[in-house]
């Protein structure tokens, strides 16, 4: 199913961890190689999954067996090994940390060499692998080599000029662990032009702004959160049991702020009593003030918030913890809060936004 695919990618992006549940619980990938292979299948047949989340994921241990189910369906079959590091690298993005590539190349090579090894006149330079450890060495060697020309240089301008290495440099280094007999110096000497040429991208890229992802909302529409004097105005999105809010004058790259679903109740004003009578009571002015009763006089609520308790629901959090509910917009009001309330832009959409709401997934 599409749609929910789609879902799955989008939850995955937000937080791998809510997407890797999505995907056991809705697509039925049950086992490590399962997920592995969806993944795979996502990142090179399909598109959407953000390689930064994915590296991130990957570069934990306890997700090593679904990596290695991932990269052994890594097309590589003809390719030499720069090209495959180049599509490796191009499905994720792991980071600079030494040991989490080192345990990315380990199953590199291992899948590399098993494909290699079906044809290995069919790929270019000529190389004469014994084993995956050759594999890995020479994959070692080729991102080292990466870093010294190019990711070195990004992160330390002038002080990374004696990090590159010469052509001779790389081909000694590369000698005292990997024989002439299995890699010639023509095919170090190759691999060295290509990625002096071009880099290898590892590094972490800028997240994959909200409105690019392949989201298929629930709903989406203008809600204003009133919270005292403040009234916070947000484009919201409900997908997988949570409302992204969306600031007004913020673009869309990421949410402002979060509401999670699963511990709320949603109750329409219009027709929950008590929900009403909180926030009129709450209302700015519906109380006397010092001020006010010195003048004697009443300070009145605003009439449009007065006017919108007719299209506004409460979200209320259910268990006794810490307030969640607005806790990024901690800029804007005072605290994370228990309870909020939302105005729609009509009854009807207030009665909507409450009926999806209490759905659920």
């Amino acid at each position: 199913d599409r749609l929910v695919e789609a879902q799955a990618v989008l939850a995955f992006n937000l937080n791998p961890k809510d997407g890797i549940a999505y995907v056991k619980r809705k697509l039925h990938k049950s086992t490590e190689d399962e997920i592995g292979e969806w993944l795979s299948q996502v990142c090179t047949e399909k598109g959407g999954l953000d390689p930064t989340m994915l590296g991130d994921y990957f570069s934990r241990r306890d997700t090593l067996p679904i990596f290695w189910s991932f990269v052994r369906r890594i097309e590589f079959s003809k390719m030499d090994i720069v090209g495959a590091l180049r599509q490796l690298f191009d499905t994720f993005k792991p980071g600079g940390e030494g040991q989490v590539i080192t345990r990315i190349l380990e199953h590199f090579a291992e899948s590399y060499f098993q494909q290699w090894q079906a044809d290995p006149s069919a790929v270019e330079p000529t190389t004469a692998y014994k084993n995956a450890d050759t594999v890995f060495q020479v994959a070692v060697s080729l991102i080292m080599l990466n870093t010294g020309l190019h990711v070195a240089a990004k992160k330390l301008g002038n002080k990374a000029k004696g990090a590159s290495m010469s052509l001779e440099e790389y081909i000694a280094n590369t000698r005292r662990l990997v024989s002439a007999e299995e890699v010639p110096d023509e095919a170090l000497r190759a691999w060295f032009e290509d990625i002096s040429c071009t880099e290898i991208s590892v590094e972490p890229m800028p997240r994959t702004p909200f409105s690019k992802l392949p989201v298929q909302p629930n709903m989406e529409g203008w809600l204003v959160a009133v919270v005292n004097n403040t009234s916070l105005r947000f484009w919201a999105v409900l997908v997988l049991q949570r409302i992204y809010l969306f600031s007004d004058s913020q673009g869309d790259v990421d949410p402002a702020d979060v509401i999670d679903l699963k511990d709320v109740s949603v109750a329409a004003l219009e027709d929950d009593e008590a929900a009403r009578k909180r926030y009129l009571e709450n209302l700015p002015g519906a109380r006397r003030s010092w001020r006010s009763l010195c003048c004697r006089r009443r300070a009145r609520p605003d009439p449009w918030l007065v006017a919108a308790a007719r299209r506004s629901l409460e979200i209320s959090q259910r268990s006794s913890g810490p307030p969640v509910i607005l806790q990024k917009s901690s800029k804007r009001i005072p605290r994370a809060l228990r309870r909020v309330v939302l105005v729609a832009e009509s009854n009807d959409l207030a009665e909507k936004w409450v009926h999806m709401i209490s759905c659920g997934p």
